[in-house]
């Protein structure tokens, strides 16, 4: 098999999947995912059969070639996965079962194929979040034998704790995203234009066998902002010396593992003291809810200190904070949250668990001064974290 985890991860997957349905009492589940240059609903289907599409273009129904980018995977109890493909070029060495179906309407098909072989009980249906209105009635009308229970959340769940094998891809796709991170934030202290730093960024991450979702850059009167130019996440502008830059990388940095770190520093590299204090309590906040973090932990309690430190620092309110109002989340095969680091946004009552992977992050602002955030990714163990996003702080 010609991918970077061996056949029998992938059937460790599919038992751990079939010992979730049989705890749930489901007897079948269809994953749906959508992918085709789309990475937020495609994990699932990755995660159990290593397939995404390469199929891109217009989302529109022509003749038969409907649910365009929309793949599919059926799991039966004692069976191996079916993959229902939506892309005729898929490289069959690829995928770790030879059940494969292709069509140019995987929602016909899985219908069709539900039809002619019923599962009796209840099946899990995961992918409601994304699930197109113009395809639901039609597959519901067509899978009347089933009695169907949304589960969006059945692979997440079993995602959220990684394999020994996928810690090593999420360490090397933290490499790449910090080595990354070190020529974005290089380039913005030293004065280059958003894109120039974007790029060197970009071409770090392709050439270390990376995908870049966003670059994210700001600075100056904008620095509050996600970023100056929402379209592309950089402009054509250059900071000055004295102004605050703010650096984000997101993507799936090695085989579709995300990472997403930020970093805030000073253009020219000489923070003034508010500056200085401004984005090295912003780190500090990340590093002491870090220390907080180990299995067994719960998110609250990681939350607590984070609401604590910021409380303590006072400031103003920061937009950033308030777009994202959490600590921190799973990371995985995309951002794999609910649930978040969070007294604000659902917790759920968990607790960290050995071989969870996690972006811890807190963001600031100083009205007169700036706005600064920060934010690390780490692989959560028994006794502690282990940092996998190393990138300096750019304060010196």
């Amino acid at each position: 098999m010609d991918s970077y985890f061996p056949l029998e991860e992938y059937e460790e997957r599919w038992a751990r999947a079939e010992r979730e349905m049989k705890r749930r009492s489901l007897a079948g589940a269809v994953i749906w995912g959508k992918t085709a240059a789309s990475f937020a609903r495609a994990g699932d289907v990755l995660y159990l059969v290593n397939y995404f599409s390469g199929k891109v273009g217009q989302p529109f129904d022509v003749s038969d070639h409907r649910a365009r980018d929309y793949c599919a995977v059926v799991l039966r109890p004692g069976q191996l996965p079916e993959l229902f493909a939506d892309d005729p070029g898929f490289h069959r060495s690829h995928i770790p079962t030879d059940r494969i179906r292709y069509s140019p309407d995987t929602v016909a098909a899985v219908a069709r194929s539900l039809r002619a072989e019923p599962i009796p009980g209840r099946v899990a249906f995961v992918g409601s979040d994304f699930f197109a209105v113009k395809y639901w009635d039609a597959f519901m009308a067509g899978t009347t034998e089933i009695e169907w229970e949304i589960c969006d959340d059945l692979i997440l769940d079993l995602r959220r704790r990684k394999s020994s094998r996928e810690l090593e891809c999420c360490r090397e796709a933290g490499a790449i995203a910090a080595a990354a991170m070190d020529r974005l934030m290089t380039s913005l202290v030293a004065g280059k234009t958003e894109r120039e730093a974007a790029a060197g960024a970009a071409n770090e991450i392709i050439c270390r066998g990376g995908v870049v979702e966003r670059i994210n850059c700001t600075f100056g009167d904008k620095v509050g902002a996600t970023s100056r130019e929402p379209l592309t996440g950089y402009s054509a502008s250059a900071p000055e010396p004295g102004d605050m830059v703010k650096g984000w990388l997101i993507g799936p940095m090695f085989q579709g593992y995300y990472m997403d770190p930020g970093r805030t520093a000073v253009a020219g590299g000489r923070p003034d003291p508010d500056q200085r204090r401004l984005i090295e309590t912003c780190a500090e906040i990340v590093m002491k809810m870090a220390e907080k973090t180990r299995a067994g932990v719960s998110f609250k309690a990681v939350a607590d200190v984070g609401d604590r430190l910021v409380t303590a620092f006072g400031g103003s309110a920061d937009p950033m904070a308030a777009k994202h109002p959490f600590f921190g989340h799973p990371n995985g095969l995309y951002f794999e949250g609910p649930p978040y680091i969070s007294n604000v946004v659902d917790n759920m009552g968990a607790r960290f668990q050995a071989g969870d992977v996690i972006g811890l992050e807190a963001f600031l602002t100083l009205e007169r001064v700036g706005s600064a955030g920060f934010e690390q990714n780490y692989i959560v163990h028994e006794d502690g974290v282990e940092l996998i996003t190393p990138s300096p702080e750019f304060l010196h």
